[in-house]
């Protein structure tokens, strides 16, 4: 970084000065919609990545911890989205055909972990949004307004439980896109990757799964 000692002061999203120290760069745009802004300070959209990493602003995904709410998880249903069941969905996600095409996908990634990952239908689902603060406790910044504590998908790290709420899903919203976004986060894997990721989840068979891993030459 290039901050020395002292306050150092930056123009945020809205064109206010503020002290760096209280500003997030936002690498995770998917999450603005939840948080209560006036308790989150976002740096200017001409930020890039890279100056914010000179300047040591913290990360929006690395700050923002997402949990479990008090109504927590309502009701398993049985169900069928974009095509597949939960079940098939686990089946094809702890399969070494899915491990294979993950790890051929980046480096580093933490594929074992998909072994005992499990993907769940539920009616509904209500988590909160928690702010990781320098050497304090965290503060919910769960935005009440719009979706507020609602979830469509929450990954529960501790059970290895991929919820998705596919009551409340659009019908443009495949379940399949929403596992492929939290196995990304779960093995450490680029977002960039969840199209493929996606795909890969959304077919019916383990035999569909071995055929595509044969195109994209992994494994």
């Amino acid at each position: 970084g290039i901050r020395g000692a002292g306050a150092v002061y930056g123009v945020d999203d809205r064109g206010v000065l503020i002290n760096m120290d209280n500003m997030l760069f936002n690498d995770a745009p998917w999450l603005v919609g939840r948080i209560e802004r006036r308790l989150v300070r976002l740096a200017h959209p001409r930020v890039s990545s890279s100056v914010a990493g000179l300047l040591g602003l913290r990360k929006l995904s690395d700050s923002v911890v997402e949990t479990m709410g008090v109504d927590g998880v309502v009701n398993e249903v049985k169900a069928r989205s974009g095509g597949i069941t939960a079940e098939q969905a686990t089946n094809t996600v702890q399969s070494k055909e899915f491990r294979e095409i993950i790890e051929g996908l980046g480096e580093d990634v933490k594929a074992e972990v998909l072994q005992v990952l499990k993907v769940k239908y539920v009616e509904d689902l209500k988590t909160r949004l928690v702010l990781k603060k320098r050497g304090g406790k965290g503060v919910d910044i769960t935005g009440e307004g719009g979706r507020g504590g609602d979830a469509f998908s929450f990954c529960d790290r501790r059970a290895n439980v991929v919820y998705i709420a596919v009551k409340k899903l659009p019908r443009s919203l495949p379940a399949s896109l929403l596992v492929a976004n939290c196995v990304c986060d779960a093995v450490g894997l680029g977002r960039e990757h969840v199209s493929i990721v996606s795909a890969v989840v959304g077919v019916e068979t383990l035999e569909e799964v071995g055929r595509v891993k044969e195109v994209l030459r992994f494994g």
